[in-house]
């Protein structure tokens, strides 16, 4: 059965809904921004070029409280310098260039649209 409400608080109870909505948008992006960050340092191991394998162990993700909720951070920890030769490519030393192996670029498209569409569902 539905509640009812007295007329004169109305707005008071539209305004106590719309603020309990927000909290759960807000909950449920944080929830997917971090899960799906989570996914990203996967495919990002998953991915990277591999010559010892120390490179594509690096990938981490951090998260902190940011100003709209929660912000990610997703980082090589081990070889950081790294990531921007490999992804763009860079000359030798005597002469000569090593070619681009774009790793980082595709997760993050993959990364943008995977969130989108999780927000979509969820919401």
């Amino acid at each position: 059965m539905a509640e009812t409400i007295d007329i004169s608080s109305f707005a008071d109870e539209v305004q106590k809904m719309l603020a309990k909505y927000g909290e759960d948008v807000q909950r449920i992006a944080d929830e997917e921004v971090v899960e799906v960050s989570k996914d990203a340092v996967k495919k990002l191991k998953k991915e990277s070029p591999k010559n010892t394998g120390d490179y594509s162990k690096g990938w981490k993700m951090k998260k902190k409280e940011g100003r709209l909720g929660i912000e990610t951070t997703i980082y090589n920890a081990t070889h950081g310098w790294l990531v921007h030769l490999l992804e763009n490519g860079h000359a030798k030393v005597k002469g000569g260039s090593v070619p681009a192996q774009p790793h980082v670029g595709p997760v993050q498209k993959w990364a943008e649209s995977e969130l989108l569409k999780r927000l979509k569902e969820k919401l």
